[in-house]
């Protein structure tokens, strides 16, 4: 038809939103370590029927380590890497009782092709670094970072963790805060802004950025100092785009 504009609106073509897998969590309930120990081998078939039902409408997805963002499965690429850990029962986060400071755990696979998977905890140091933490035995709650395919999405992805848990406060005074959940929508390219509260000295912040999950650990591109959040260019693998929208996951005591 004459005059008729054929061409793909520019949101449309956007190479962050269409090309790449959405990352979110997947729950592994009441699992119980024996021993103290900085790392435990997870087989992969403990994840077996998790994943048989984990995708939009219960249908299966792959248990593979997805190392990047062109596979659909369980995220095992440095930068996304992060399994968020709960104790199960109490739900509270657990924390490392000399210092306060809160465990996580990284996933990686045991081998090439994923025979089975190793999961390491960590606490971060004063200078922000990573340090393997001895995690004491008992029964926890894994959230385990999947990559999923836009068609097996499940519809509470972007919700899953504040939906499943909702005790936010600090077991006691020094260990922990609150946690906030804040939209950022960026003001001008690589210039993320500012956030509401400051986050615990310290801590680890996170977002979510057009489906693409990153953290601020290490040598992320994501930098925290205060309130105002920072974008590093060379350690990015994408620009921030003016109208971009961030979803950043943190902690205060404010």
């Amino acid at each position: 038809m004459a005059g008729t504009n054929n061409a793909k609106p520019q949101s449309l073509r956007h190479s962050k939103t269409i090309h790449r897998p959405l990352i979110t969590f997947v729950m592994l309930e009441d699992q119980f370590k024996s021993a103290p120990g900085g790392n435990f081998t997870m087989l992969r078939s403990v994840l077996d029927p998790l994943l048989s039902t984990a995708g939009r409408n219960g249908v299966a997805v792959p248990n593979l380590p997805s190392p990047d963002i062109d596979s659909e499965g369980v995220v095992t690429d440095t930068e996304n890497n992060r399994v968020l850990v709960f104790e199960s029962g109490s739900q509270n986060v657990p924390s490392d009782p000399a210092t306060g400071k809160e465990i996580y755990a990284r996933i990686i696979p045991t081998a090439k092709g994923g025979a089975n998977y190793l999961i390491i905890f960590y606490i971060l140091d004063d200078q922000g670094n990573e340090v393997n933490y001895q995690m004491p035995s008992g029964t926890f709650d894994y959230f385990i970072p999947y990559r999923f395919s836009f068609e097996h999405l499940p519809d509470d992805a972007i919700i899953r963790v504040k939906s499943r848990r909702s005790n936010d406060d600090p077991q006691s005074s020094g260990q922990g805060g609150r946690e906030v959940m804040q939209i950022i929508t960026v003001a001008a390219e690589n210039a993320p802004g500012d956030l509401l509260f400051s986050p615990i000295p310290n801590s680890d912040v996170w977002a979510q950025i057009s489906g693409f999950e990153i953290d601020s650990v290490g040598s992320s591109p994501l930098q925290v100092a205060g309130k105002n959040l920072g974008w590093d260019t060379s350690t990015a693998n994408f620009d921030l785009e003016q109208g971009d929208r961030m979803i950043v996951h943190y902690e205060t005591y404010e």
